[in-house]
């Protein structure tokens, strides 16, 4: 019985080790420019999935507005989505652009 479970815990400690040697980290930046470029990479990617959001939530809002307040409040809500995507677009324009600058940052 003992002998069973001591072999089961060698046996997976092994197996976990040599599987564990194939998996590379998930961050491999080494430079402050790589971690720059990997912050602004993950805020990009949650502004393409915000848009659609916020732009149906603001059209809802216009579409089911009773007051001229709430259809102002719903074409305010799609109006900054838009700015607001626009200055990551020309922020995701920059850092591609200097990207070969911002890796020699230590």
């Amino acid at each position: 019985m003992i002998n069973d479970k001591l072999k089961t815990i060698i046996t997976s400690f092994f197996l976990a080790t040599v599987f564990a040697q194939g998996i590379e980290p998930p961050v491999v930046a080494t430079t402050l420019g790589g971690y720059i470029d990997l912050i602004f990479n993950v805020l990009f990617n949650l502004s393409i999935v915000i848009l659609p959001v916020a732009i149906l939530a603001g059209g809802v809002i216009f579409l089911t507005g009773a007051t001229p307040s709430r259809i102002a409040f719903g074409k305010k809500i799609m109006l900054w989505a838009g700015v607001i995507f626009g200055i990551m677009l020309i922020a995701k324009l920059i850092i591609s652009v200097t990207k070969g600058d911002i890796t020699f940052l230590r």
